[in-house]
């Protein structure tokens, strides 16, 4: 399924198909996520909409047992800007990569869509924080690419989160402070170690 901007019902009826399929619907995270995540940023609104919707629903399916948190979390962080393989909060200042996550697009992003691309992120991790439960941020298979971090929480998700919190966007930062706090119920010592990353002016505003 091609999900284009004019059609919405298309965008249904992947949401249908994540609901039905579970954790089988896991190698197909790779075909839609970036064009579900392109086209909340630059669509029309009820293309925007649909595929807003649809996200949610993927992310809200892996509520339950053998979801495919890893194949998700990648495409969310890249939509922020974040780096996906992360330990640093990555170059770019904010308004890095991502034009739209890692969908193909035959014109550029323009600076208005990255900006919403990288809110539309930090919206999908911050629900994702809440919706599943603190085993799905955890190392399931110590691999050595791993993108989960040591110690239990996800180092790619701290170093996103840190990132939009220090966005020149005041949606982007107001985004990422969602997303802060729904860590920080999973991972307490961890966001307060993010804390001490920020200037005194960024934590006030937490």
């Amino acid at each position: 399924i091609r999900l284009a901007a004019e059609d919405a019902e298309n965008a249904a009826t992947v949401a249908t198909l994540a609901c039905a399929l579970g954790h089988r619907f896991a190698p197909l995270v790779d075909v839609f996520l970036p064009q579900l995540i392109m086209l909340t940023a630059k669509a029309k609104q009820v293309m925007s909409s649909s595929a807003d919707q649809c996200l949610r629903s993927i992310v809200a399916a892996n509520r339950q047992r053998g979801g495919y948190p890893k194949q998700l979390l990648p495409h969310l962080v890249s939509a922020t800007g974040g780096d996906v393989h992360a330990g640093g909060a990555g170059a770019g200042g904010g308004s890095g990569g991502a034009g739209g996550g890692s969908g193909s697009s035959s014109a550029p992003a323009t600076p208005r869509r990255r900006q919403s691309s990288r809110r539309r992120g930090q919206e999908y991790i911050a629900f994702a924080l809440r919706c599943w439960p603190k085993k799905s941020f955890l190392d399931h298979g110590g691999h050595k690419d791993d993108v989960f971090g040591r110690g239990g929480d996800s180092a790619m998700l701290r170093a996103c989160i840190l990132l939009s919190l220090k966005d020149s966007s005041v949606d982007v930062r107001d985004a990422a402070r969602q997303s802060y706090w729904a860590f920080e119920r999973h991972f307490p010592d961890a966001a307060k170690t993010m804390l001490r990353r920020l200037t005194t002016s960024q934590a006030n505003r937490l």
